[in-house]
């Protein structure tokens, strides 16, 4: 393995719901994109965490607005909490294309 660029894709700033940045994980799509994950809040195991996402269509060289897809974890009126997330590229064979990824959830 090489490293042949190195980069920031998003900056840990104290004091404010991105203090602390941990779990980052980077992975190609199929269709050459590559897609980051992080979890984030204002400190390590804290009730503001939650779970980014960025994609880069140019080989890492810049990157879109993070997003943050499971910003609602509330189910049948409970509170939950996602920890982590590890992304896996999986095969496109299903019909319509579709793509699983997989979580975890712990709910109080």
């Amino acid at each position: 393995m090489q490293i042949s660029a190195r980069g920031i894709l998003s900056k840990a700033e104290p004091g404010t719901d991105h203090a602390a940045m941990t779990f980052p994980t980077i992975t190609c799509l199929a269709n050459g994109d590559m897609l980051a994950c992080w979890r984030q809040g204002a400190a390590k195991e804290c009730a503001d965490e939650r779970i980014g996402f960025a994609r880069s269509t140019d080989n890492g060289r810049s990157w879109g607005v993070p997003a943050f897809p499971f910003d609602d974890l509330t189910i049948g009126g409970h509170a939950g909490s996602l920890n982590i997330c590890y992304l896996t590229p999986m095969p496109n064979d299903e019909p319509g294309g579709r793509r699983h990824v997989g979580r975890s959830r712990r709910f109080s």
